[in-house]
């Protein structure tokens, strides 16, 4: 979010109520965004083991024949 864009959504703000609250759905929307990115980032690591766990389980296979 730049500057202009925080400018606009605090223009309308009429007391300090206003201005706690456009900031709270602000904070939320920053934190799902945070998780999304932690849960995608999971999922990838998820993904790296599973195919290292199958490069495993071939190089233990070609080994022991």
């Amino acid at each position: 979010m730049d500057i202009y864009h925080a400018d606009a959504l605090f223009r309308n703000c009429r007391c300090h109520h206003e201005v706690e609250s456009k900031m709270a759905g602000i904070k939320e929307n920053m934190l799902e965004a945070h998780l999304e990115v932690k849960n995608q980032l999971i999922r990838n690591l998820e993904d790296i083991i599973d195919e290292q766990e199958a490069r495993i389980r071939n190089m233990d296979d070609f080994i022991n024949g």
